[in-house]
C-alpha cells in the first residue's frame, strides 16, 4: 500500500504484506510490514495501514500465518504490532540473518497475527 496524502501530496510512508524472508523463523508466512516518512511518524498513519493490511490479509487469504517482526531496539514498531492484536512468540525471536553482526538492528521479535484478532 502506497498512497499519497490529501491536501500536500506528501508521500507518507508504506506499508506491504511480503512472503517471509528466507532463512527466518517465518519464511513460510506473510510478513506484515510499515514504514512511515520520518516526517509523518506518531500521526496514525501506520497503525491504520497496519489494521487495514490485517484485515485485509485475514478477509482474502487462505492463510493463519501472518506475522511481523521488528527490531528489539525498535520499541514503537513492535509496541505497534502490540496495539494491533498482535502477540510476541518469544520462542520466534531470532538474529536477522541479512543484517550484519553487531548492529543493534539484528535482533527481531516476532509477532504473529490471529485470524480472530
Amino acid at each position: 500500500m502506497i498512497g499519497r496524502l490529501t491536501g500536500d501530496g506528501a508521500f507518507p510512508g508504506l506499508c506491504a504484506l511480503n512472503p517471509g524472508a528466507p532463512d527466518t523463523p517465518f519464511e513460510a508466512r506473510v510478513a506484515v510490514g510499515w514504514r512511515p516518512a520520518s516526517a509523518h511518524r506518531r500521526k496514525g498513519y501506520a497503525r491504520g495501514v497496519g489494521a487495514a493490511s490485517l484485515g485485509w490479509s485475514r478477509a482474502s487469504l487462505a492463510t493463519d500465518a501472518v506475522m511481523a517482526i521488528a527490531a528489539r531496539i525498535n520499541r514503537r514498531s513492535w509496541g505497534l504490532t502490540e496495539r494491533l492484536g498482535m502477540r510476541q512468540v518469544a520462542d520466534a525471536d531470532f538474529d536477522h540473518p541479512p543484517v550484519p553482526e553487531g548492529p543493534d538492528l539484528r535482533p527481531d521479535i516476532v509477532h504473529p497475527a490471529s485470524r480472530a484478532a
